[in-house]
């Protein structure tokens, strides 16, 4: 979905329109009472790319996430964010006033992804994620999508994740950082 930001115009006829404050300019409405040039819109509302009050208009859909399938049917099997936890909604815009906001999967970055014989291991990307989530590496078990466990990690993931096994103790290994701060990131089970 691809939005543009409108915003009330305090002297314009119409409702919304780009943000613009016409007042004082030919043809515009009067100014409403209490107008001061430069403050803003008269309703203090404006609908920003693809909210209001930050409060999503779309209707939720399970994006920024880990989809699995029953190669089987064809069917969806599940469904997580990236990050593996939703984000409450908030607002303090007086049109939700006394609305409870179901919680928001993040819908950050493409989660980078391996799979096991039973565990989907994934990193969620330089951009992934819960904003100011610390970083982890995440493993859910594969036919539910439920979370086993999870390891804090240097930084944010920058590749996908590998995996080997060396004198029979299994490795994964994944990239992490940006710039001249990256680095290989080896895991492995205590012995």
């Amino acid at each position: 979905m691809s939005t543009i930001q409108v915003v009330k115009d305090p002297c314009s006829e119409f409702r919304y329109s780009s943000p613009h404050d016409s007042c004082g300019e030919i043809g515009a409405l009067p100014p409403p009472p209490g107008y001061v040039k430069g403050k803003g819109t008269d309703s203090g509302r404006a609908v920003a790319a693809n909210n209001i009050g930050g409060v999503s208009i779309v209707k939720p859909k399970e994006l920024g996430g880990i989809t699995a399938y029953d190669l089987n049917s064809g069917d969806k099997a599940w469904w997580i964010p990236n990050g593996g936890q939703f984000v409450p909604v908030e607002t303090k815009d007086p049109l939700f006033a006394g609305v409870k906001l179901p919680p928001a999967a993040p819908a950050r970055g493409q989660a980078q992804v391996i799979t096991t014989k039973s565990l989907v291991i994934y990193g969620t990307g330089r951009s992934g994620g819960p904003p100011n989530a610390k970083p982890q590496l995440f493993a859910v078990n594969k036919a539910t999508g439920k979370q086993v466990g999870a390891v804090d990690i240097p930084s944010k993931t920058s590749a996908v994740p590998m995996t080997f096994i060396h004198k029979g103790r299994q490795y994964i290994v994944f990239a992490t950082g940006a710039g001249t701060n990256t680095s290989l990131v080896a895991l492995t089970l205590p012995e």
